[in-house]
């Protein structure tokens, strides 16, 4: 007899159960762990490309993302950290002290939120509907990310204008 996607014991596709079974509970806390890092990454990647879409000199007014990590990392890595080098408010790039800090400081702030959504929500079972939002979010992020990154590619953004003599410059001179 054929077992309906609802049955108790059918596995869907992404390798749950569809009868509602409970998750373990290191489930749960990789789950709460994961939804606060991805969610609180997702923002600030979102923010900073936003902000380099709209005005590639980044001269015009910063979002909140932007405000709060430009004071709040140069302080951790003066204070907190005590790093010997100055650390710029806000630096683009992947290979920079403020990423790995804000990256740092990102994972610190999940386990923060996993460990007081865990002792205020111990009653929950499974987060099922959240992680199929979240899945959603995510794969939006991904999306928009690739097509930020094409688009800095096409407009004049990241390279600014082909003029003619930038087309002849020798490749050892870029």
């Amino acid at each position: 007899m054929y077992q309906g996607a609802d049955e108790p014991g059918r596995v869907n596709g992404y390798g749950e159960t569809a009868g509602g079974l409970p998750w373990s509970t290191g489930r749960l806390i990789l789950f709460r762990f994961v939804f606060c890092y991805l969610l609180l990454y997702c923002l600030d990647v979102l923010s900073f490309d936003v902000v380099r879409l709209i005005d590639p000199g980044n001269q015009g007014s910063p979002l909140l993302m932007q405000v709060i990590w430009g004071h709040a990392i140069p302080w951790i890595g003066r204070d907190v950290l005590h790093l010997h080098a100055a650390v710029p408010a806000v630096q683009f790039g992947g290979d920079v002290v403020f990423e790995y800090l804000l990256r740092l400081t990102e994972l610190v702030l999940a386990v923060v939120g996993m460990v007081v959504w865990t002792a205020l929500d111990r009653g929950r079972q499974d987060y099922q509907v959240l992680h199929a939002y979240l899945r959603i979010f995510v794969r939006t992020m991904l999306a928009s990310v690739m097509m930020f990154y094409g688009l800095v590619k096409v407009l004049p953004v990241q390279f600014g204008p082909l003029t003619l003599h930038r087309l002849m410059r020798p490749v050892g001179e870029l």
